[in-house]
């Protein structure tokens, strides 16, 4: 199992010990009989080596610059650290949230099988041995994900917003639920009435990087691209007349990145608000065939387990040019100028 402690002056580390040792006893029916640390201040308080003399405890510390010595926690603190690092970066999140990291990282580790245990998961290698509590068992989500917490009726009024964006940081400890933090009120909810995104971070969408896609896309020549494509036969332009009924459109700003994460490219993809439409009235039928995450999931599982090759490659053209019955007409992208003509 992985324990934490997150405490450094010797008063925490003493009170930690404490109740951890009242902890073991009572949810496991177990006795601690060696601790074994570092030869850190906080471990040698006069406190601690009392309690642990008065309970029969053997305090055990390692040689001097012989960190190999305590070598299943050093080798714990190092799996830890490099998937809190791991989980900061994929994610996009400050490094003020590494407490939440850490947290989120532990419970992960005891519901993941490893083979240096058989296979099975710490938490089930714990209960083959002793008694152990009933865990919550929560599914696994992305770290620093954007998570969309339901408000109730008490929380809200008629006409705001049912829900609030969140961003997932972990899993609650005495809870069955998630922990979604909100940073401009510096909130945390406690809930499972939660959608998880897990295909957008929060922190990608910080106001300080899209300042960095409008300061790309102004540069972009609209009038030049958009009677291109007229002339090309993608579309015309035409003026508003009665009985037409234009969906509206936006813009779609996405950073691209190189396989050393710096920034590659800014891209802007125009994107028309299809959902404006009624069904049977604007159109009959829709086809978008996609990939399921959850099926390419499971394809990468098997291809890790199996030891299978792996090859990657890119569609250049994603989306076919189909041919309309229908006239289809949309507004103008949001910053496109046009002549009077």
């Amino acid at each position: 199992m992985t324990w934490l402690c997150l405490m450094k002056t010797k008063d925490e580390v003493n009170l930690l010990f404490q109740n951890f040792h009242k902890v073991i006893g009572t949810q496991y029916n177990a006795k601690v009989r060696v601790l074994r640390s570092d030869n850190g201040g906080e471990y040698q308080s006069s406190d601690l080596q009392k309690y642990l003399e008065r309970h029969g405890i053997i305090h055990q510390t390692t040689c001097s610059d012989t960190p190999q010595q305590n070598g299943v926690s050093e080798r714990k603190n190092r799996h830890l650290l490099e998937v809190v690092r791991a989980s900061l970066i994929a994610a996009k999140t400050p490094i003020s949230y590494w407490g939440e990291a850490i947290t989120s990282v532990a419970y992960l580790i005891n519901q993941v099988p490893s083979s240096s245990i058989n296979f099975q998961t710490p938490l089930q290698a714990l209960t083959n041995v002793v008694l152990a509590p009933t865990v919550p068992n929560l599914p696994p989500r992305v770290f620093g994900c954007v998570a969309f917490v339901h408000l109730h009726k008490h929380q809200r009024t008629k006409l705001t917003s049912h829900a609030l964006q969140y961003v997932f940081v972990g899993y609650a400890l005495h809870k069955k639920g998630y922990r979604c933090y909100h940073p401009p009120t510096r909130r945390m909810f406690i809930t499972m009435d939660v959608v998880f995104h897990e295909d957008s971070m929060y922190f990608s969408s910080e106001s300080e990087l899209q300042r960095e896609y409008h300061k790309e896309i102004q540069t972009l020549d609209y009038d030049c691209h958009i009677f291109e494509e007229e002339e090309s036969g993608q579309f015309e332009l035409v003026n508003q007349e009665v009985g037409n009924k234009p969906v509206g459109c936006h813009w779609i700003y996405t950073v691209k990145y190189k396989a050393d994460g710096s920034i590659e490219r800014f891209k802007a993809r125009l994107v028309a608000k299809g959902y404006t439409q009624t069904y049977g009235i604007d159109y009959t039928e829709t086809f978008a065939p996609v990939a399921k995450i959850n099926t390419v999931r499971v394809l990468l599982s098997l291809a890790a387990n199996l030891d299978w090759p792996l090859q990657q490659f890119d569609v250049k053209n994603a989306f076919l040019h189909g041919e309309l019955s229908e006239e289809v007409y949309m507004d103008l992208p949001p910053g496109c100028m046009v002549s009077e003509k």
